[in-house]
């Protein structure tokens, strides 16, 4: 039926049970294609909120530091001016 070393595929004739049998196994196959990728869909969508839940931290992480840098940043500067005038 099928020759492997010159890659053909004969051509066959289907009688109407077996063009059922494999417009039936054809469409199991293309369900199951279709939950594959949405599947892979959903796979997706996961890791896209994973890296926003990420992105979240990081971004709350900064916010901190930056309130930090800030408050350092007012000690020091009220530190320079007590020093400047004298004050301690």
């Amino acid at each position: 039926m099928l020759d492997v070393n010159k890659k053909i595929i004969p051509r066959i004739k289907l009688d109407e049970k077996a063009k059922t049998i494999l417009d039936d196994a054809i469409g199991i196959i293309d369900r199951g294609l279709d939950f594959t990728d949405s599947y892979n869909r959903t796979l997706d969508n996961l890791l896209t909120l994973q890296d926003l839940a990420s992105i979240h931290k990081v971004e709350a992480s900064i916010n901190y530091l930056t309130i930090v840098l800030v408050i350092g940043t007012a000690i020091l500067i009220i530190l320079e001016l007590l020093g400047k005038f004298g004050i301690h």
